[in-house]
């Protein structure tokens, strides 16, 4: 004979799994402003009944139930979604450097204007046409020198602020190396504390947020992509070596490269081979480091060579 007050358990039961509904809503109002959270929702279910097949079960007609348990608290979110966001903040990191750096060197060129190596070439071109009318006065030498000598000065100051821009993203190299590190030690830990949950049978949710929003921000530095493996721990990779599994973390280091002038290069700091960095900010800062200031800069060589020769 079931008991009296076995209503009211199944009651108490439904209360106590919709009030831990409430809670969720209210977590997931309390969070509509934070972009890193995930909506959340609980599952509910009906509990175990009170009899299971067996040969000493009551002799009444069906499994008496129980009322409702909840079952798990959820993310709603979905990893195909995931996977493409880190591949296109990679992208996006990538292209954002490189336009950045592009701007700087327009902004150097300073084109068109009157303050310009071009006008400059103009005003020394000019000298020269005046020269050769009245190549007897001695004012028009003396402007065909003064223009030279403008000329020369915005060269050399072009030159200064391109190797000074070139020194400004060698320095920016070493400190996204310092932040993809900052980034891979807070998703170690936050894998750890994960695991350490999910083993006494929680659901983290928001350490997951937290670990997900760091990958994010790790992907617009560098290319990445995460997976898991058989013990289900989460590994990152770069370029498919691991920088992240689990507990263990492999960092980066920036180290002077003697065969490009003492510039910064990114190995892994335990084997001290080439991290072949291909996208994020990491590889728009080396490309153009590397390509788009370097072959200005030649440019700019070249320039005063051929006109100091063709002079």
């Amino acid at each position: 004979m079931n008991s009296t007050f076995m209503g009211i358990e199944i009651g108490k039961r439904g209360l106590l799994s919709h009030q831990q509904a409430l809670h969720v809503t209210g977590h997931n109002i309390s969070n509509a402003e934070n972009k890193e959270y995930s909506r959340q929702r609980v599952i509910i279910t009906a509990a175990d009944p009170l009899y299971v097949p067996a040969l000493n079960r009551a002799n009444s007609p069906g499994n008496i139930g129980q009322g409702s348990v909840v079952q798990s608290v959820e993310r709603i979110r979905d990893s195909f979604i995931d996977d493409r966001i880190v591949v296109e903040k990679d992208v996006a990191g990538y292209w954002k450097t490189k336009n950045d750096f592009i701007y700087q060197v327009e902004a150097v060129y300073n084109e068109p204007s009157e303050q310009s190596m071009r006008s400059r070439l103009d005003e020394l071109w000019k000298s020269f046409e005046e020269l050769s009318k009245y190549p007897e006065e001695r004012s028009t030498r003396e402007v065909v020198k003064e223009k030279a000598v403008n000329l020369s000065n915005e060269v050399r100051n072009l030159y200064r602020s391109l190797y000074e821009l070139r020194l400004d993203a060698n320095r920016q190299v070493a400190h996204r190396v310092g932040q993809i590190n900052l980034y891979a030690r807070d998703i170690r830990d936050l894998n750890e504390r994960i695991l350490k949950s999910e083993a006494l049978g929680d659901n983290p949710n928001d350490l997951k947020d937290k670990r997900d929003a760091m990958i994010e921000k790790l992907s617009e530095l560098v290319n990445i992509s995460v997976g898991r493996s058989d013990k289900d721990e989460t590994i990152v990779y770069i370029a498919g070596e691991n920088l992240v599994q689990g507990e263990i973390i492999r960092p980066l280091e920036a180290v002077m490269d003697p065969e490009n002038n003492g510039f910064f290069k990114v190995v892994w700091r335990d084997t001290g081979t080439h991290v072949d960095a291909r996208g994020g900010e990491l590889a728009g800062l080396i490309e153009a480091r590397d390509v788009i200031i370097r072959e200005n800069i030649n440019d700019v060589n070249a320039f005063a060579i051929n006109m100091t020769d063709l002079v």
